[in-house]
This record gives structure tokens, C-alpha cells and sequence, in this order.
């Protein structure tokens, strides 16, 4: 008999329907767990009229529709009879008519979308960044990216000197951004000269509006990540942040408020596994106030920007976004994103 409450990996269900076949799906997809029938929501038994039968069908059923093997338990509480359905995680994504469930928390879940593709990616050991894209090749990356990633590695000391010596495709393959004859995800972001016909929405916008709905100007930023993270940030210095100005006796002096590198580097250098997988670009906005478009992350540092983005769950287990601030992004190829 158990005496568990109902849990990430316990339900209970007064009687059996055909739609907890989901449930058991939702289990093998997640960590595993139990299902009872003929409890009731506080756990006590109420009995199961029909329970031999079930003992029966229950596990031909699940093997037929899903390919799975569950055990099936009678147990018995004060004269009533309930089952136990017992369902094992399986390393592998298991379908249930074509759909794919998963168990979080105490609810059961459908995976669609950008949550289904990293889910299945995910039960294949890869990452989103880490897919192979075929038709590209490393004779069609720019060589303005490479060049930079070679002087930011050397300057940075993370990367043996030899291995910034070597060809584009050697470095790739150290970088292990290679998968067999095919470049992975995140070196056709970091290097190719328009990601963008790769990954719809890779590439960053910028706009600064004179109140919450007002815009006065934008810009977008195109090309490899690399570039990206460098132009972006040259924007933000030179066109978006305005001089404060100050007096010293007579004197006129300009103090240039910046836009705090820990506050900026995060969304150039993180975007691209929360926005791109959505297919939504990255998304910086500033007025004189405050910032309302996107989904709003007060930057932590002092001054008048917020970094927006509009993105969607990658995963069934994060379910929002963006992610605190955690401090300061490195050029790291794969890293995460705001």
C-alpha cells in the first residue's frame, strides 16, 4: 500500500479512463512514476469494479500504442482493490497517437513547438546549437569573423596559442563545432556572413523610443554572432547613450553615460538558444524613462536601459523566461542566451 501524496511522480485516479494512456506517456518522457487507480484525489481507496479485466488489457494496450513495458500491481486496502501502474523513464522519446507528453510538476503536458524540438534533441543527447546544418561549408564563413575570434581567444588567454595557428577547419573541429561532414548550428551563428537564412531571427534589433510607445529610431544588426556582439555594442556607445553634461567653474564637461558592459554583454553574447530556437531576434530597447516592449528585464546596474526580449520556453522544464541576470557573458560558442 502506498502512502505517498500526489507528486511529480504519483497520481492518483478514481477510475480509468482511455485518455491516461497521456499520463503514462507523460511519465516515460520525464522521470518516471506511478499511477493508481481507484484512489481518489486524498489518496483513499474507493475500489475498482472492473480491476481483472484491466490487469489484463492494461499492459498489451501500452505496448501496442507506445512500445513500452509497464508493470501492472493489484493491491488490496480494507476490502477494495486498487491498481498500480508502474511506468519506468525511457532514454528515448516516446509518442502516444502521434503526440508527445511530459510529466512536470503534477500536470501532464503536450509538447509542441520550440519545447517538442528541444525535447527530442534533448532525448538524443544534442543541443539546439548543436544540430547539424547541411549546405554549408567553412569556405563560406567570413573570414572578418574568424579573424576576430582569433585576436579575442589569444587576448583572453582560454585558447592554446597553437590551436589559434591552425586553418578555419581545424580551429572548428577543436572548437567542436564539427559533427562528421557537417557544421553544427552554432558555428554557422558564429561565423557565417547571414545566419539568418540558417536560423530565422538571428540577428539583433535596437530601438530607442522618446516615451513607452513613441519610437524615434531603430536598427538592426546583421551577421555572425562575433560581429554582432561587437557592432551592437559600438551602437549602443556611440548612437543610443547620451553625454551628461557637467560644470566645473567656468568649464563645460561631457561625462558619456554608458551603457554598463555587464548590462549589455548578456543579450549580445546569450541570445541565441531562447530567442533563435523561437525564431525571434534579439531585442534592445531604451527611452529617457524606461522601456515597455518584449518581455521586460530590468538591467541590474545603474542607468535608464532594460534589455527585452521576446522568446518562448525552449524546454518543458523551464517554463519562463529570460533568466535573471547572472552576471557578465563570454564569448563562449553554445553558451546560453537571454
Amino acid at each position: 500500500m502506498s502512502t505517498a501524496r500526489e507528486q511529480q511522480n504519483i497520481e492518483w485516479k478514481e477510475s480509468w479512463r482511455e485518455e491516461y494512456f497521456k499520463w503514462i506517456c507523460g511519465f516515460a518522457n520525464a522521470q518516471g512514476g506511478r499511477i493508481y487507480i481507484g484512489k481518489n484525489d486524498d489518496g483513499q481507496v474507493v475500489g475498482l469494479p472492473n480491476i481483472r479485466k484491466l490487469l489484463e488489457d492494461l499492459p498489451n494496450q501500452v505496448r501496442d500504442l507506445m512500445g513500452i513495458l509497464v508493470e501492472v500491481n493489484r493491491h488490496e486496502e480494507g476490502g477494495l482493490e486498487y491498481l498500480e501502474i508502474v511506468v519506468e523513464p525511457y532514454p528515448y522519446p516516446i509518442s502516444y497517437r502521434g503526440q508527445y507528453h511530459y510529466r512536470s510538476g503534477s500536470t501532464k503536458q503536450e509538447l509542441k513547438g520550440p519545447a517538442l524540438s528541444t525535447f527530442l534533441l534533448q532525448k538524443q543527447g544534442k543541443r539546439w546549437d548543436g544540430v547539424p546544418v547541411p549546405g554549408v561549408t567553412v569556405a563560406d564563413l567570413s573570414a572578418e569573423a574568424f579573424d576576430l575570434f582569433r585576436q579575442r581567444a589569444a587576448k583572453s588567454g582560454r585558447v592554446d596559442e597553437q590551436v589559434l595557428h591552425d586553418g578555419n577547419e581545424a580551429l572548428l573541429d577543436n572548437l567542436n563545432l564539427v559533427d562528421g561532414d557537417y557544421l553544427k548550428r552554432a558555428a554557422v551563428l558564429l561565423f557565417h556572413p547571414t545566419p539568418e537564412k540558417f536560423i530565422t531571427g538571428a540577428y539583433v534589433k535596437i530601438g530607442f523610443f522618446a516615451t513607452d510607445d513613441d519610437l524615434r529610431y531603430q536598427d538592426e544588426v546583421h551577421g555572425p554572432l562575433l560581429l554582432q556582439v561587437e557592432r551592437t555594442l559600438d551602437l549602443l556607445q556611440t548612437k543610443y547613450t547620451k553625454a551628461q553634461v557637467r560644470y566645473e567653474g567656468a568649464s563645460r564637461l561631457e561625462e558619456p553615460r554608458s551603457l554598463p558592459p555587464p548590462c549589455a554583454r548578456p543579450c549580445s553574447t546569450r541570445w541565441p538558444t531562447k530567442t533563435t530556437a523561437a525564431a525571434r531576434p534579439c531585442r534592445l530597447a531604451s527611452t529617457s524613462t524606461s522601456c515597455s516592449s518584449g518581455t521586460k528585464a530590468t538591467c541590474p546596474t545603474r542607468g535608464l536601459w532594460r534589455i527585452c526580449c521576446a522568446s518562448t520556453p525552449p524546454s518543458p522544464s523551464t517554463p519562463t523566461w529570460p533568466i535573471p541576470y547572472s552576471g557578465p557573458a563570454t564569448l563562449n560558442p553554445g553558451a546560453g542566451a537571454l
